[in-house]
């Protein structure tokens, strides 16, 4: 019997569950013991949807769905063996995991991928009506979508049983540290909110221009912010917000900053000058920020509420960075209080602020 025979006369098995069930995992590992092919349905079913939307079809209309089912042409490709694990360092899973907490990932490029155009492969072209001209400079951009990927994992945690969602924390580094920051602004559901290396359009103050600045954000990466963005390239004095602002809406929940030293771009002395500022606002809401205006030395965090290090290396996120994390995480919530966002008329006495010389 030739080979090809053999593989004609093999079981199909469908193995399937609710999501985070772990039935890829299972499926890949049933492969491999039996000498299957392994498919990957799921990639299927989204590359159906994304030609779907490419071509602005009615997602009730199912004929129109079957149609580009059959017309779509899928070639599912291994990863290959040389990438895998590429980025395992920065994900100690089991120094996580041993600390007593859970460990939820997503690949960004899902919801949207990160380039220049993207906009009608990814999540915020699901949003727009058939026909309808794309938003304008105002619109949301790819920082945004990442954002609101992070809360859709929140949706999902608050739903298993076996996850205390009251403790949730959203985390984030270099690009994905300013989608974290974003999601923690916008959704109360995340108790501590952590940026890693976020830099400029972060955690770092804009005006300081120093390392990378909104004009280069704005030339490399057009993609990840609004528009109306561009118009304080090289104006940065002018602008009417700065990244304190963005670090002070996580208020008065628990805010963590973290640095490197050889990160010269993300601009570490900026971010801590963004949680300084930022500490003022846990200040006037009763909590402990920082504590201190004056730069720490790198490896000795510093801080309460809101903390901050700036750990010795090169930019990344590594087993010293998650060990604070971690150490902040046991000290806040395991005597946590109420630290959910003011409410809508809230009022806090403020006397009016004088701008800061950065």
């Amino acid at each position: 019997m030739t080979d090809e025979r053999s593989f004609l006369r093999r079981l199909v098995v469908a193995i399937d569950g609710p999501a985070g069930s772990g039935k890829s995992t299972l499926a890949k590992e049933t492969a491999k013991s039996l000498g299957y092919l392994y498919i990957d349905t799921g990639a299927m079913y989204r590359t159906v949807t994304l030609a779907a939307m490419r071509q602005g079809l009615n997602f009730d209309d199912p004929a129109a769905l079957t149609r580009i089912a059959r017309e779509s042409l899928i070639e599912l490709k291994p990863a290959e063996e040389s990438t895998r694990g590429a980025a395992s360092s920065r994900w100690p899973v089991e120094a996580i995991l041993s600390r007593g907490y859970g460990l939820a990932t997503m690949y960004y490029g899902d919801i949207e991928p990160d380039h220049d155009g993207a906009r009608s492969l990814g999540i915020r072209h699901g949003f727009s009506k058939p026909g309808q001209p794309p938003p304008g400079d105002d619109g949301w951009g790819a920082i945004a979508a990442w954002a609101w990927g992070l809360s859709r994992i929140a949706d999902y945690l608050n739903q298993d049983k076996d996850v205390d969602a009251s403790r949730l924390i959203v985390v984030g580094h270099s690009r994905l540290g300013k989608a974290a920051l974003w999601a923690g602004a916008q959704d109360p559901r995340f108790a501590i909110v952590i940026s890693n290396d976020s830099g400029e359009g972060g955690a770092a103050i804009s005006r300081r221009r120093f390392g990378e600045t909104v004009a280069d954000l704005n030339t490399r990466f057009p993609h990840w912010f609004c528009g109306e963005y561009r118009q304080h390239s090289g104006g940065e004095d002018q602008m009417p917000f700065d990244a304190h602002m963005l670090l002070a809406l996580a208020a008065p929940r628990p805010l963590y900053v973290a640095s490197a030293t050889d990160d010269l771009w993300a601009d570490p002395k900026g971010e801590f000058l963004g949680a300084v500022a930022a500490s003022e606002v846990y200040a006037l809401l009763g909590k402990t920020g920082l504590g201190t205006s004056a730069m720490p030395p790198p490896d000795r965090p510093v801080g309460d509420t809101v903390r901050y290090h700036v750990r010795t290396g090169k930019h990344d996120i590594a087993l010293y960075d998650w060990q604070q994390f971690l150490d902040f995480a046991d000290r806040h919530l395991a005597t946590r209080g109420p630290t959910g966002p003011l409410q809508d008329g809230a009022r806090v006495p403020v006397q009016a602020p004088n701008w800061r010389r950065w």
